[in-house]
C-alpha cells in the first residue's frame, strides 16, 4: 500500500499544515518559497546535515520574501502619510521580526522578532509617537494574527512570568496590561513579540534569528531610561513592563547571564528616590487607580529580580530592599506567590554573603561575627516557618503558604552554606532539604513547580541519595509543562 505525504516535503520540512494544492501548495505560493511537490521522498531530506541546510535555505527564503513585503508596506504607508517621514523613520528592509500585523498566525514561527511596528527608532521619544498601523479596516482594529498573539500573551505567557498571580489578588488584577496593550506602544510591540517567542520555543523551533528584537528593545530601554520617567507614571509602567520583557526575552532564549544589564537598567533609574516618591499619584480617578496597580505589581516584580539575581550573583540588591518590602502596597505574595518577609530575609542574606567575601579577602573574618550575623536572619525565617498554615488545600492562601514554605526552606539552606559551606551531609542542611522535599510533594495539586526555580536549584544542589529522587520527580515534572523552566534550572545546577 502506498502512502499518501501528508503535504508537499516543504511544508513537511518546515512542519506546516498544507493544503495539497498543485502545482504548488498555498503555504509556499504565498511565501514565494520552493515548493518540493509530493513525489518521492527528497534525497536531502535524511535526519542530518542535508536536511538541517535545506530547513535553514528555506527559512532565509521566507524572510526574503517577508523583508521585500514589509518593504513594500512601508513604501504603501510612507505613499498615504507623507509626514510619517519627518516623525518615524521606517526600519530598514533588512530587519526581520517575530510577528507580522498582517501575514497568517502560522507564519510568525519563521521570521524572527525586529521590526515590530513602532517607530522606536524615530526622532522623537517612542512613547510618545502615534502607531500607525492603518490597514484596510482602520487603525483602531487588530489583525486577526495580532488578535491571537494578545490573547497568548494574556492566556499564555502571562501565567507562564507569574504562575501564582490570581485575579482574586488586588494585584491580580489584570486591567492596566489590556489598557497598555490597547495603547499601542512598545509595550504592546515586546508583548506581541514575547508571545510569539514563547510559542516557537514551546513548539521547539530553535530559529536563531532573535537577536534583534532583543537589540531594538534594548535600545528603546537606553533612549527613554533615567529620572526623567519618574515625571511621568504611564511612561516608567510601560519602561518597567519593557524592561522586564527584555529579561523573559533571555530566558526564553536560556541566556545565562545577558539579562543582568537589563536588571541593572531597571534599577539605576530611581536612584535615591523612596517608595513613596516613586508610587505617588495625582489625583484618584480610574485611570491612576489602574496605573497604581500597574505600577505596584512591575514594581514587586523588580524587587524579586533583584534580590533573587544578585545573591546568585553574590552582589548586594541594587534597591534598599528593606525599604522596599516594608511598604503596604508592595505584597510579593500577590505578583510572585512568596511572602514579603521571605524575600526580606534572602536580601540580608544577599548582603551577608558579600559580607563574608569581602571580610575573607581582607583576611578579617570573625567566624564569631559571621554565625552572629547568620543568628538574626535565622531566627526570622524560623519564626515565619511557624506562621505558615496550611499548605495542601487547592486555596490562594494555601498556595502563598506553600510557596513561601519552599523558598524560606531553600533560604536556610542558603545560609547554612555561607556559614559552614556547602555540605550536603551536615546534619542542619540534610534536615532542611528533608523538609524541603517534602514540602515540594505536599503541595497543592493545582499548583505549578515553574515559579520555585530558584528555591529548587538551591535544595537540590544539597539533595543526597535520599531526597535526590524526588527532585529528579520535580524536573521530570517541569519537562513535561515548560521547556523554558527546564532550560532555566539547567543553567543555575552549571
Amino acid at each position: 500500500m502506498t502512502l499518501v505525504p501528508s503535504g508537499c516535503w516543504t511544508c513537511q520540512v518546515r512542519h506546516r499544515k498544507c493544503d495539497r494544492e498543485t502545482p504548488r501548495c498555498h503555504e509556499c505560493s504565498d511565501r514565494n518559497i520552493q515548493c518540493h511537490g509530493y513525489g518521492p521522498k527528497p534525497s536531502w531530506m535524511d535526519g542530518g546535515v542535508a536536511e538541517a541546510q535545506e530547513r535553514s535555505r528555506i527559512k532565509a527564503a521566507v524572510k526574503s520574501n517577508f523583508r521585500q513585503v514589509r518593504t513594500r508596506q512601508n513604501e504603501a504607508r510612507k505613499a498615504r502619510n507623507p509626514q510619517s517621514r519627518d516623525t518615524a523613520p521606517v526600519v530598514p528592509a533588512s530587519s526581520s521580526q517575530i510577528y507580522t500585523p498582517k501575514s497568517t498566525d502560522h507564519e510568525s514561527n519563521d521570521v524572527s522578532p525586529c521590526d515590530t511596528g513602532s517607530p522606536i527608532h524615530g526622532q522623537r521619544s517612542a512613547l510618545e509617537q502615534t502607531d500607525n498601523r492603518a490597514d484596510a479596516k482602520g487603525s483602531g482594529d487588530l489583525s486577526a494574527q495580532e488578535a491571537g498573539l494578545v490573547m497568548y500573551y494574556l492566556d499564555h505567557v502571562f501565567p507562564w512570568q507569574f504562575p501564582y498571580s490570581s485575579s482574586q489578588f488586588r494585584l491580580g488584577q489584570r486591567g492596566w496590561i489590556l489598557w497598555l496593550l490597547m495603547r499601542r506602544g512598545p509595550f504592546y510591540d515586546a508583548a506581541m513579540s514575547l508571545a510569539s517567542l514563547h510559542r516557537r520555543a514551546r513548539n521547539h523551533d530553535n530559529d536563531d534569528g532573535d537577536e534583534a528584537a532583543l537589540q531594538r528593545l534594548c535600545d528603546f530601554c537606553q533612549r527613554e531610561g533615567g529620572t526623567k520617567l519618574l515625571e511621568n507614571k504611564t511612561s516608567l509602567i510601560e519602561f518597567l513592563a519593557c524592561g522586564l520583557f527584555l529579561i523573559s526575552f533571555e530566558v526564553v532564549k536560556g541566556g545565562r547571564h545577558s539579562w543582568q544589564p537589563h536588571l541593572a537598567g531597571i534599577t539605576s533609574i530611581f536612584g535615591g528616590k523612596t517608595p513613596a516618591e516613586i508610587m505617588s499619584f495625582d489625583g484618584s480617578d480610574t485611570e491612576n487607580q489602574e496605573l497604581r496597580t500597574g505600577l505596584e505589581f512591575l514594581l514587586g516584580h523588580v524587587l524579586w529580580f533583584d534580590i533573587l539575581a544578585c545573591i546568585s550573583a553574590e552582589t548586594i540588591p541594587h534597591l534598599p530592599h528593606r525599604s522596599w518590602l516594608d511598604v503596604q502596597e508592595l505584597q510579593t505574595a500577590e505578583v510572585m506567590g512568596c511572602c514579603n518577609w521571605v524575600l526580606l530575609s534572602i536580601g540580608n542574606l544577599a548582603e551577608l554573603q558579600c559580607w563574608k567575601r569581602d571580610r575573607t579577602q581582607r583576611g578579617t573574618l570573625s567566624v564569631r561575627e559571621l554565625v552572629d550575623r547568620s543568628r538574626e536572619i535565622e531566627v526570622c525565617l524560623e519564626q515565619g516557618l511557624g506562621t505558615l498554615g496550611e499548605t495542601t488545600e487547592a486555596t490562594l492562601e494555601s498556595q502563598v503558604n506553600w510557596v513561601s514554605l519552599v523558598f524560606t526552606l531553600a533560604a536556610l539552606v542558603l545560609l547554612h552554606t555561607i556559614v559552614s559551606g556547602p555540605q550536603p551531609a551536615l546534619p542542619e542542611i540534610k534536615d532542611t532539604v528533608r523538609k524541603g522535599a517534602v514540602a515540594l510533594r505536599s503541595g497543592p495539586k493545582t499548583s505549578s513547580f515553574n515559579g520555585l526555580m530558584w528555591a529548587i536549584c538551591v535544595l537540590g544542589s544539597m539533595a543526597d541519595e535520599e531526597t535526590q529522587p524526588v527532585f529528579d520527580d520535580v524536573l521530570t515534572s517541569m519537562v513535561r509543562t515548560s521547556v523554558w523552566a527546564m532550560r532555566i534550572v539547567y543553567i543555575v545546577i552549571r
